[in-house]
């Protein structure tokens, strides 16, 4: 079986420079837990490849938190991606929410590496919390490497704002026909907005948190635990491959994110 995605995410971290209301990768509550997580080098590299194990083809490998500039090591995983799996996608995406500056051995890096220009950042502008954005920008210009900054403040935010999902212990109790009218609008499953989080693989950052923090029980074919030995690669891909197909278990558990219909918020209003 031949399997390509449009984006995976890899969660190299959760701890945040900032505690924003209706984050979709509930950093708050990871925050209200002290759960402060950050990836090993040896753990990124055995993720990265086993899901180009699972997947021939990734269009953008997206490195995501938390605030992933809070990673000591992320110049090493970033280059790791460049020098093993170059050929396998075509952008690995740093998302960051202009509250820091990266390191000077990040930009050296991707500037001078032969492969730098898969590399790109995006910005995502909360307005005063994100009193950085100006002085990245320049950097990111001054060393020629890629950036797009999405406006989160003021009248005209980035897809209109954020949507919220709710509270993730709270058990919705959906009928199935809900729950299937539920994925069919999900832009978490038609966008697949895969979400790697310590070892494991899931169809968005809802079942991702849930799971860590045992709210519930994802079925056997719900997540893939890229560790798991007993697992072969081609039931792997099957899981994979049906992943966005059919309401899950985190379902129930979410408002859903319906992109014409679910109501829009200000984003990164700090709690």
């Amino acid at each position: 079986m031949i399997l390509k995605e449009r984006s995976v995410g890899i969660h190299i971290c959760t701890p945040c420079t900032l505690n924003c209301r209706r984050c979709s990768a509930h950093v708050d509550l990871y925050k209200e837990k002290g759960v402060r997580y950050f990836i090993s080098l040896d753990s990124y590299r055995r993720e990265l490849v086993k899901l180009f194990q699972i997947y021939d083809y990734i269009g953008t490998v997206s490195i995501t938190g938390g605030e992933p500039l809070l990673h000591t090591q992320l110049t090493e995983q970033v280059e790791y991606t460049l020098e093993n799996h170059a050929t396998q996608f075509d952008y690995v995406r740093i998302t960051t929410n202009g509250t820091l500056l990266p390191d000077q051995r990040l930009l050296e890096m991707i500037q001078k590496h032969p492969l730098g220009n898969k590399c790109e950042f995006v910005i995502d502008d909360y307005g005063e919390v994100s009193h950085q954005v100006d002085e990245l920008s320049k950097i990111l210009d001054e060393n020629h490497i890629k950036y797009r900054i999405n406006c989160y403040h003021g009248e005209k935010q980035h897809c209109n704002g954020w949507v919220d999902l709710g509270a993730i212990d709270e058990f919705r109790n959906y009928t199935e026909e809900q729950a299937q009218n539920m994925i069919h609008h999900c832009h978490y499953a038609n966008w697949k907005c895969m979400d790697c989080l310590e070892g494991k693989l899931y169809l968005c950052a809802v079942a991702s948190c849930g799971d860590y923090f045992h709210y519930f029980t994802l079925g056997p074919d719900e997540y893939i635990d890229l560790f798991d030995e007993s697992q072969s690669l081609d039931k792997m891909k099957e899981i994979a491959a049906s992943f966005g197909k059919k309401p899950i278990q985190a379902c129930q558990y979410c408002n859903g994110f319906d992109v014409e219909k679910s109501p829009r918020f200000p984003a990164g209003e700090q709690i």
